[in-house]
């Protein structure tokens, strides 16, 4: 079990390097194979630019044009961190602030000990005569960092079909791997442990997604009633996450038709390109997921080596005094970088796995990693009514915020950190460590996490969940099991017994 504080203390250290690093590093690579689209998408042009590396001279980076709402490369952005009852500090800093053309665009955490004033700085002589100013005035300030949802990788060898649908339901191999091949039968009917998705948007006349979502978004360009936003990086995210299953075609996700889904949409674009959004957005739009009344936030974004302090005390809030259970994407350099938020305290960092259990080569591996699930050929939900396969830990991510949102409806009475323990606990290491910086804890797991759960804080479950095998099961009686005979967790669950993770053995 890793301790919070670990995290921090690791992170106040970072900080004196990256605080007034101004570019952030985007790698949340995601790669498209058999994308089964529409006409209309299919036929879309693209304009693409070959990247040789050592070991995949076979991929090519998606030029994509990032249009940003934030003309981040005419305006700057700054973090100033205020404090409360410094009136005349604040004003002073307004005043500059006026004086460049500029804006206050945003207050986090006002009127309290550690507020902090995001402002706007138009040109970059003008931004750096700002942070020269702010530094002789004593204030501490930070560039507000640009985070991105997506960075596309295609592989040559990329299969595109003309089909609007899959012609039947289908188990996409993530799902069936956290289950471990037995997938629960009876979902929790009501929903008190709502998830929010951070990310571009959501197609919700999609046939295979519910309806039913919570509006909460933040859009400079369009209606904030609308959820549809860019690229569809958020509707296969989603997919992931709640896919319905009882439709005649489709994938299903890890909690299919989870009601009260809150969508938050921090990025601008179009349908196939988006922008990035500021550092300070996203832990605003976690703030709205909070204040909207979600449990659990899924967040497949960031960026590498951006560390702020003062940001990550307000995800360490959100954890700790509002019991917010934040999961991120490690992101996928292939490298030992750190990426935020999924490097902050209080957020859960998810690497990536491949259908053989073993690290894909992408994920990024450092001491902030605490979980790995399934992110290679990932099947979900893409555009309006089409569905594609993609690759990254922007697709491991939902498939422990699902699960998290899963077990928590079903134990209610848990808290965000006894959640956020028996995933990690229940967790299986293929190296049979407690964690490293490759898996975490281990691979997601979903029935011994349950199992801790229900030896825990949930002594009742709602509603009590009903199993199947895999297979049909003989109309005879079957012959008593021996339940050391048992080889891994599957075999070991599929005849009644309790496979111990921890030891490896089934009892």
């Amino acid at each position: 079990m890793r301790i919070l504080g670990t995290k921090f203390i690791t992170s106040i250290a970072a900080t004196f390097f990256f605080l007034h690093q101004s570019r952030c590093i985007s790698a949340l690579h995601d790669e498209d194979s058999n994308l089964i689209a529409s006409e209309d998408e299919f036929n879309r042009k693209e304009t693409h630019s070959i990247q040789k590396t050592s070991n995949k001279s076979h991929l090519r980076k998606r030029n994509v044009a990032q249009t940003t709402e934030w003309e981040y490369e005419t305006n700057q952005r700054f973090i100033i961190k205020g404090s409360r009852g410094e009136k005349a500090k604040k004003q002073q800093i307004a005043n500059e602030v006026s004086k460049t053309g500029g804006k206050v665009v945003m207050k986090l955490f006002e009127n309290e000990k550690d507020e902090l004033i995001v402002v706007e700085i138009p040109g970059k002589a003008n931004s750096q005569a700002f942070q020269n100013r702010m530094k002789s005035f004593n204030c501490k300030i930070a560039v507000d960092h640009m985070m991105y949802p997506v960075s596309i990788l295609d592989s040559e060898s990329n299969k595109v079909e003309r089909r609007r649908s899959l012609q039947q339901v289908q188990l996409p191999w993530g799902v069936d791997n956290v289950f471990e091949g037995i997938v629960p039968t009876n979902m929790p009917s009501t929903v008190s442990k709502s998830i929010c998705v951070v990310d571009t948007g959501y197609m919700d006349e999609h046939p295979d997604l519910p309806s039913d979502i919570t509006n909460a978004h933040y859009d400079t360009n369009v209606d904030s009633k609308d959820s549809q936003g860019c690229n569809f990086h958020g509707t296969h995210v989603s997919g992931t996450i709640a896919a319905l299953k009882n439709i005649a075609e489709g994938v299903e996700g890890v909690f299919p038709g989870v009601s009260d889904m809150h969508i938050y949409k921090v990025f601008v674009g179009n349908k196939r390109t988006c922008g990035g959004a500021p550092s300070s957005e996203i832990l605003r739009a976690a703030i709205a997921c909070k204040d909207s009344g979600a449990k659990i936030i899924q967040m497949s974004i960031g960026c590498n080596n951006c560390y702020d302090g003062d940001l990550e005390k307000g995800y360490i809030d959100l954890f700790e005094n509002h019991g917010v259970l934040i999961v991120a994407s490690a992101n996928n350099s292939g490298n030992s970088a750190k990426s935020y938020p999924a490097s902050f305290s209080g957020v859960m960092s998810v690497a990536s796995i491949n259908s053989k259990n073993q690290r894909s080569s992408f994920s990024q591996y450092n001491d902030q990693v605490d979980i790995a699930a399934p992110g290679e050929g990932i099947m979900s939900t893409y555009g309006t009514s089409s569905y594609s396969t993609k690759t990254g830990t922007s697709m491991s991510a939902p498939h422990v915020s699902g699960i998290a949102a899963l077990l928590w409806n079903q134990y209610p009475s848990c808290s965000a950190v006894e959640i956020r323990d028996a995933l990690q606990n229940g967790a299986y290491h293929p190296k049979r460590v407690e964690r490293d910086d490759y898996y975490g804890h281990g691979i997601l797991r979903y029935h011994p996490s349950r199992e801790i759960l229900a030896s825990s804080c949930g002594a009742t479950i709602s509603p009590s969940p009903t199993v199947v095998p895999p297979t049909t099961p003989s109309p005879t009686a079957l012959p008593q099991f021996d339940c050391g005979t048992a080889a891994n967790g599957k075999a070991c669950r599929q005849n009644g017994c309790r496979w111990n993770n921890k030891d490896s053995i089934c009892i």
